[in-house]
């Protein structure tokens, strides 16, 4: 095995050792659920982002490129599960779309947020901090210019 090689193999174990994710409690009917979201693979985000293009007449979509409400309501039956009794169950795609059809708007926005954020904020604010680090340390590495 090559130095990359290994070098990728850690990162993926890390990655999938220390996984994202995030619960709502909704109210469904008189009862409370709990829904858990988890960060999904970059490429079923990308398919999820492509298949949801963004409404012209949304600023919040034409600030991210995509239909942000639809991308969580496509991604939820890919990332998303009921938490009954400490236990994952999966939900239908439509039974997803009942679910967001019962819960309030304000729930629907805190779950396409936590979605957005798990998936892609979240990534590009890691990649910029630890841009800023590598950059800091190459900065004291360079000696410095005798006068």
């Amino acid at each position: 095995m090559s130095d990359l090689d290994a070098l990728l193999d850690a990162a993926k174990e890390r990655k999938t050792a220390e996984p994202d994710s995030r619960t709502h409690e909704v109210l469904i009917g008189e009862d409370v659920w709990t829904l858990r979201f988890d960060a999904m693979d970059s490429r079923a985000w990308g398919d999820v982002t492509a298949a949801n293009p963004l409404r012209p007449d949304s600023p919040i979509d034409r600030r991210y490129g995509y239909d942000f409400n639809g991308a969580a309501r496509s991604a939820a039956p890919l990332c998303g599960v009921r938490v009954v009794d400490g236990k994952d169950e999966s939900l239908t795609p439509a039974q997803w779309e009942k679910v967001f059809d019962i819960i309030s708007g304000g729930e629907s926005n805190k779950i396409a947020s936590d979605i957005f954020e798990m998936n892609d904020f979240a990534p590009a604010q890691r990649l910029a901090t630890r841009k800023k680090a590598l950059a800091a340390a190459q900065k004291q590495k360079r000696p410095l210019l005798e006068k």
